[in-house]
């Protein structure tokens, strides 16, 4: 998965771009914002009355990472 609004620079190694301090400090931030008992909820931008039954694949990138903002206790992930 891939958190929609937000830009990261990259943090595993395997991809065509190199590996950054700035993706390792943001893996490490996400890694304390997922943690148990925080309800994380994620809006796929989805048109409103579309219901539960909607197609994912059209909120995918080109690696096939579903693009979704994360919402950690109510408030953008992209935000803290």
């Amino acid at each position: 998965m891939r958190i929609q609004a937000l830009d990261a620079e990259e943090s595993q190694a395997g991809g065509d771009k190199p590996l950054t301090p700035w993706g390792k400090k943001t893996s490490e931030h996400a890694a304390t914002m997922f943690t148990a008992g925080k309800t994380i909820t994620l809006d796929f931008d989805a048109p409103q009355g579309a219901g539960v039954q909607i197609d994912l694949s059209r909120f995918r990138d080109n690696y096939g990472r579903l693009l979704a903002l994360v919402f950690v206790d109510a408030k953008t992930f992209s935000s803290t």
